[in-house]
């Protein structure tokens, strides 16, 4: 054919323009039947049942949704505690790691693990609740110290500060001695003394 593509645009250009547009929306109605159904008054319906024959997977496990199940969401209810227990078992092979250090890693990651933490300005407050949460733990195991090194470590990135840290420890404190050392720490106020590790002279 003399001319190709350059010659049917060149006749396409040539067509009233009201015909052009015609052609246009009739190509356009035709797509949207194709996608959703046959246009009318059937086309709602065709087109919330071309939505309930797709096949839908949950998000965790990537299993296809029953037809039954429609209804019910599964995220929740998965089970990732053997996921955990896999991440201490290869903390637990660190050779320059101490004992104590990997056991408040662990408490550490399995709070963290389930109180996500979304954005910096939440850590100083995630550690207040961390030292609510864990401090019959935290006393029993001799962690302060493991605390107050993660405090710092926190502190060394600048997301948490000098006051928070403190407020942080002293709740283990507090708890350690009933009460009494928080009374004791708060007269004055606190020194560089209040957050030393317990072993420090």
């Amino acid at each position: 054919e003399e001319g190709g593509a350059p010659a049917a645009i060149a006749k396409n250009r040539g067509r009233p323009r009201k015909e052009r547009e015609r052609e246009a929306e009739a190509v356009t109605k035709a797509t949207k039947r194709g996608r959703y159904g046959t246009a009318g008054a059937n086309g709602k319906k065709d087109k919330e049942k071309g939505f309930k024959d797709r096949e839908y997977y949950r998000s965790q496990t990537c299993l296809r949704i029953d037809k039954d199940d429609m209804d019910y969401d599964s995220d929740d209810d998965v089970d990732d505690e053997c996921q955990i227990q896999r991440a201490e078992e290869l903390m637990d092979e660190f050779v320059d790691v101490t004992s104590k250090e990997k056991s408040f890693m662990k408490l550490w990651n399995r709070f963290v693990h389930r109180h996500a933490i979304l954005a910096d300005f939440h850590i100083p407050e995630a550690c207040r609740v961390f030292a609510n949460h864990h401090a019959a733990e935290l006393r029993s195991m001799g962690l302060r110290d493991e605390l107050l090194f993660h405090l710092f470590a926190l502190w060394d990135f600048n997301l948490i500060n000098r006051e928070q840290i403190l407020s942080t420890i002293t709740i283990i404190d507090d708890a350690k001695a009933g009460g009494k050392a928080g009374a004791a720490a708060h007269k004055g106020k606190a020194g560089a003394s209040d957050v030393s590790p317990s072993g420090a002279a």
